[in-house]
């Protein structure tokens, strides 16, 4: 991956990030942009400001001569995005590098290009993978104005019911796990279709499998029980296979307390 990214402000990649995003900061002429990437990373460069990360040597003078720098670069992007329209947004969008992809989503919404790129243009920009379904689901402004489309795209692939459980199953207490938002028209009857074709799938997860199987019903989200034991054989289909003409291998460790031992420690390998 390449250019500066802003992860958040105690990544232990910060100083040397914020190093480069003031370089570029301060090199920066006023409407010089011409890469939908350099869009982006100046974008992640103000973040580091915004967020109020800064080195320590820097004075109160010197940290209100960046922002004025970035106040220029905000408006140069603001300007940069009111020339995205339907007809060109796919020039835009082919070339994003994968680790700014979700910054031009920020972009996009913020500033409500979902007002001019309709349905259509959108439903064709995801069928071309530009954008995974998982980065749009991150943004409830994407999913409440796209909901028919992400609505679609969501029912097509089986594996996107992983997206699900990831959302309603899996711990959220990780601070750098982000919300996944859903249509509100996906009905409780479609989830379950979902949850059954991801079963049938060969594809399907051992670990999900088992989420389904062991899953305690909410109000949001439902697995009944016959999803739960057409996973429960699933599951042990899969492991018959895998172990059908895998015997596995064999390890452990002993470990024996000796007095009068020679030395403090001795260690020995005999096989495994």
């Amino acid at each position: 991956m390449e250019g500066v990214k802003f992860y958040s402000p105690g990544d232990l990649a910060t100083g040397y990030l914020l190093k480069q995003a003031e370089e570029i900061i301060v090199g920066y002429e006023l409407n010089s942009l011409k890469d939908i990437n350099i869009v982006l990373e100046l974008f992640n460069c103000t973040l580091y400001l915004d967020n109020k990360v800064y080195f320590k040597n820097w004075t109160e003078e010197y940290i209100e001569h960046l922002n004025e720098k970035c106040k220029g670069i905000k408006k140069d992007i603001s300007c940069y995005f009111t020339n995205i329209s339907e007809a060109n947004i796919e020039n835009y969008v082919k070339d994003i590098r994968f680790n700014f992809a979700e910054d031009f989503l920020t972009l996009f919404c913020k500033y409500k290009l979902y007002n001019r790129i309709g349905e259509g243009v959108f439903t064709r920009i995801l069928e071309r993978d530009y954008f995974s379904i998982q980065q749009i689901c991150h943004y409830q402004k994407l999913v409440d104005n796209y909901e028919t489309v992400v609505k679609n795209v969501l029912l097509k692939n089986p594996l996107n019911a992983e997206l699900l459980f990831d959302q309603f199953v899996i711990d959220h207490s990780d601070a750098l796990s982000k919300k996944l938002y859903f249509p509100k028209s996906l009905t409780k009857s479609e989830m379950s279709i979902l949850i059954d074709s991801y079963i049938d799938t060969e594809k399907a997860n051992l670990n999900y499998l088992r989420l389904i199987v062991n899953n305690h019903n909410t109000r949001e989200f439902f697995v009944s029980d016959e999803l739960k034991w057409k996973a429960k054989k699933h599951i042990h289909k899969q492991e018959e296979m895998h172990f059908r003409d895998n015997s596995g291998l064999e390890f452990g460790y002993e470990i024996i307390f000796q007095e009068d031992l020679p030395e403090p420690v001795i260690a020995k390998s005999n096989g495994r």
